[in-house]
């Protein structure tokens, strides 16, 4: 095409020329840039010459009447090179060729002028500004001492009290919206940093020094919002740092604007998304989409009632399968018989469904229903169990809701925070979970011989990972009580070796000492991290460990977990990988890990009373397992082959 161009201009005979209808619309424009033709134009129609149009508002529309002018030249250049006989044949194919392009022009012009004055409503109001920037404050990556653009990556084991309490938000809807903008300036922390610092903010609004986070909270985002103007939401209490905030922004948002401008040009970045690193971009695209997941409260409910509440509000259920959820659709999930699967938009409205503030069903991620359900089957009716580091609470009374129909009690041990204790209790109280025992000690410092826990046929240990399987912190911190630590350390894709290397020398301690309970069979190990390091090598080395300083007891070993996995899930890989159950992030859930570990006799011993349907719920292992080379049905009682070979290899 450019020696067509180039050939029109030079003035080549037609007959020389191949011109083909073919050509696309852009490309006639670009390489008519390149004619240089200085000729006469000819006495074209008015459609056919340049600079005919009204001037445009944006670059991109300018852009596009250079396009068209230059091609408007082409076109008379063409003429003066064509002969006379075949000038009307070519008129009408430039004419028809002039015509799609003005309309091309005029549609994207009309498009970028919406994009360009098209106002952006303000989601956050000046008190969610300012309950973000208190959450930012404490989370925020301390600096360098060798520059202040630069955030180094620290261990965050001690938790952090949440700066902001429950009740100094409004709603649980203020309290999402502080924590997603917190999580978000968390992440774009380095590049707001470097335009404050480029611009020299602070020197011209000295005065704002010290509401640093206030600022850069603000800021983006104003950047989010194209720095318009920003209109008051309706019965806002408006604050006066945060409109002298405001003020500063939009004098210099010139000069803010142009700066972001040129590291987007720098990094080859269409927007300011795409300067983040590929993981936290993918961490953002796959918890849109992630289902909403609830669990049924037995301690309050039970199945029956709540799938007949959903189905009076006009909830649609729809039978188990792979498809995408839709609308006010939902599911009973596949691998957990009290876990219910909704659309993701629908996380908003199942927020104040009556069933979750009456505490009759629980709105918690599958990766964290998954360690619970394992471990109910390896408990009978009176024995009791340890869980280990229980966070806010919500899978222990998880586990308690499973283990309703029994007489087994929970002893749980926590942080020893006291804030976090008090919450601990109020999910207890609220949640209805009676037979859970807080003990107000470390899991590290009891005696393995202590007579309380002389009923104690396992422990289940929920590790306290790195998170990176987590695909939506904010969701975790808010749903789940889960530590804010989370939102620091998933702000950024850089792994921290020392940081990884404390974490694995905790969870050692914790799976080494859980094993040595005098009394305890089995220990489900669980983390939320995609490190085989937190993972299999923990798993391994501790049970390694325990069998060489326990030679006279029955060794340890792993078992697979006893869940309703098919033949595919088996071949692929998918949920369960040899004798772990392993799930990968993705936009279906967040990634877990499970290891279930067991002492050889007493493995021998459960698998006994399964198959010959004594001393064993068979609500525990109807579901149990079917997943690979045929089932085995015993006094009604639903095994797998292939569970039965794992467990006696």
């Amino acid at each position: 095409m450019t020696d067509t161009i180039q050939a029109i201009a030079s003035g080549t005979s037609r007959s020389k020329l191949e011109i083909k209808r073919s050509h696309s619309l852009t490309d006639v424009a670009d390489l008519s840039l390149s004619s240089s033709s200085s000729e006469s134009l000819l006495d074209l129609p008015q459609s056919f010459q340049p600079s005919s149009r009204s001037p445009c508002v944006t670059s991109s529309g300018r852009r596009l009447h250079e396009k068209c002018d230059a091609t408007c030249h082409a076109i008379q250049n063409y003429m003066l090179a064509t002969p006379d006989m075949s000038r009307k044949r070519s008129l009408v194919f430039f004419a028809d060729l002039t015509k799609q392009l003005t309309t091309n022009l005029r549609q994207n012009e009309q498009r970028y002028r919406l994009e360009f004055f098209q106002k952006v409503p303000a989601v956050y109001t000046h008190r969610v500004f300012v309950r973000a920037a208190k959450l930012y404050k404490v989370l925020k990556h301390e600096p360098e001492a060798t520059t202040s653009t630069k955030w180094k990556k620290q261990a965050s084991q001690t938790a952090i009290a949440p700066p902001v309490a429950d009740e100094e938000f409004q709603s649980a809807e203020e309290k999402k919206l502080s924590y997603e903008l917190a999580f978000r300036v968390l992440k774009y922390q380095t590049i707001l940093d470097q335009i404050t610092e480029e611009v020299a903010f602070f020197s011209y609004y000295p005065e704002l020094q010290g509401d640093q986070d206030l600022v850069l909270v603000m800021l983006c985002d104003f950047q989010k919002r194209k720095f318009q103007p920003r209109t008051p939401i309706e019965d806002e209490e408006l604050d006066e740092v945060c409109m002298q905030v405001e003020e500063a922004i939009l004098n210099i948002r010139v000069k803010l604007d142009a700066c972001l401008a040129r590291h987007r040009i720098k990094a080859s970045a269409p927007c300011i998304e795409c300067l983040l690193p590929e993981s936290i971009r993918q961490q953002g695209e796959k918890n849109y989409k992630m289902p909403v997941y609830m669990w049924v409260n037995q301690l309050k409910s039970n199945m029956e009632q709540v799938v007949q509440i959903l189905k009076d509000d006009d909830f649609v259920e729809v039978p188990r399968s792979d498809m995408d959820l839709s609308g006010k659709e939902f599911m009973l999930d596949n691998h957990c018989d009290d876990l219910l699967v909704f659309p993701a938009d629908l996380q908003k409205e199942l927020r104040k469904h009556r069933l979750i503030e009456s505490g009759k069903a629980v709105l918690q991620d599958k990766s964290s229903c998954l360690a619970p359900h394992s471990a109910k089957h390896l408990l009978n009716d009176d024995d009791d169990i340890i869980h280990v580091n229980i966070g806010s609470g919500l899978t222990t009374v998880h586990l308690a809701s499973l283990l309703s129909n029994t007489n087994s009690n929970i002893w749980a041990f926590s942080s020893n925070n006291p804030s976090e204790d008090y919450r601990i209790h109020q999910n207890f109280e609220f949640l209805g979970a009676k037979r859970v025992k807080l003990v107000g000690q470390k899991f590290l410092d009891i005696d393995p011989d202590d007579h309380r826990f002389k009923q104690v046929r396992a422990v289940m240990i929920t590790a306290a990972c790195s998170k990176s399987a987590v695909m939506n912190p904010v969701e975790f911190v808010i749903n789940e009580g889960e530590d804010m630590n989370i939102l620091k350390d998933l702000s950024s894709d850089e792994t921290n070796k020392s940081m990884l290397s404390e974490l694995v020398s905790n969870h050692s301690a914790l799976l080494r000492h859980a094993l040595k309970i005098n009394k305890s069979q089995a220990v489900v190990y669980y983390t939320r991290s995609v490190y085989d390091a937190e993972n299999e090598n923990v798993v391994q080395k501790a049970v390694e460990f325990i069998n060489m300083i326990q030679q006279k007891k029955v060794p340890f070993r792993l078992v697979p977990p006893v869940l309703p996995f098919n033949a595919e899930d088996i071949e692929k890989k998918d949920g369960i990988c040899g004798k772990y159950m392993k799930f990968s992030p993705g936009e279906k859930m967040n990634g877990c890990f499970v290891a279930v570990i067991t002492r050889e006799t007493w493995a021998l011993v459960k698998m006994c009373r399964w198959i010959s349907g004594v001393g064993c719920r068979s609500h525990s292992v109807r579901h149990g397992a079917g997943f690979y080379m045929g089932q085995l049905y015993l006094n009604g009682i639903h095994l797998s082959i292939y569970s039965v070979i794992l467990l006696f290899t």
